[in-house]
């Protein structure tokens, strides 16, 4: 039998900007060979983007790269449909690939242990990451639920005129704001770059004290009228609470803050 002419052609036709033979447009070739191309297209669904192509010299060739592909069809699928959980999707997607590309150009019958394996690190990322992410987020929970607690406390005891009670209204704030950038934040935070989740246990608590402690000087400037916010009274525990929140919410609110009144107060004259 005899080579198919436009084989080599229908190969090399697939490139980066390129169209399939459906007309999807290609965003880039992962692997490829002769005889066989693996490559990703625009789409929105994750598991839909990788594509393959086989195109044998023969139609015998071309039959029995159909029947390695076959054999690990299952695999291959079940490995791109849990693309969506891995944190660098971009080494994945070249790692499923590849290892697709081994199995057409190999005799090999080991390709189903080899999906196994990358499927086995795709699921340990993904449960990593949650743990990570569990304990980032532990100390802003457990600080939340401590501060509600004790405010509902005083509240219902009827101590609301106690020196504990503006001291809670302002950590019950910070820590309310400190849990909402927290929480907003969390798409653009990287939990795969450390394996160790005590390291985001640790980056949790350093978030929810700065946000108390950006909360305690927020309220000190404003009882101390330093910062004027007009009608705003800090005798309403509601617009202590308010104060503390924009405060906790914002990193960069309170140090940008003392850093102008840091720079009036050394360059202000005396008379």
């Amino acid at each position: 039998m005899g080579e198919k002419v436009e084989q080599q052609k229908s190969i090399k036709a697939l490139h980066a900007g390129g169209k399939d033979d459906l007309g999807n447009t290609i965003i880039q070739v992962l692997a490829s060979g002769s005889e066989f191309a693996i490559y990703e297209i625009d789409h929105p669904d994750i598991s839909e983007r990788l594509r393959v192509t086989i195109d044998g010299r023969t139609d015998e060739r071309e039959h029995e790269l159909a029947e390695r592909y076959n054999k690990v069809n299952q695999k291959y699928l079940e490995a791109i449909g849990l693309l969506y959980r891995s944190a660098n999707l971009g080494v994945m997607k070249t790692r499923v690939a590849h290892v697709l590309a081994t199995v057409l150009s190999s005799d090999k019958d080991d390709g189903n242990r080899e999906f196994d394996e990358l499927i086995h690190k795709i699921n340990d990322e993904y449960q990593q990451v949650t743990v990570n992410r569990i304990f980032y987020l532990l100390p802003t929970l457990l600080s939340t639920a401590m501060i509600s607690f004790e405010a509902f406390y005083l509240a219902w005891s009827d101590q609301r005129g106690a020196p504990l009670w503006p001291v809670t209204c302002v950590l019950l704030g910070s820590c309310l704001g400190g849990s909402l950038s927290i929480f907003s934040g969390l798409k653009k935070f990287k939990f795969e770059e450390y394996s160790k989740s005590a390291l985001y246990l640790m980056f949790g608590m350093e978030r929810v004290l700065l946000a108390c402690i950006a909360g305690v000087v927020a309220y000190a400037l404003v009882h101390s009228d330093i910062i004027n916010l007009n009608k705003l009274s800090l005798k309403n525990e509601w617009n202590v609470i308010i104060v503390s929140i924009v405060a906790g919410f914002s990193e960069s609110l309170i140090p940008s803050v003392i850093e102008k009144i840091s720079k009036n107060i050394t360059e202000k004259k005396p008379e």
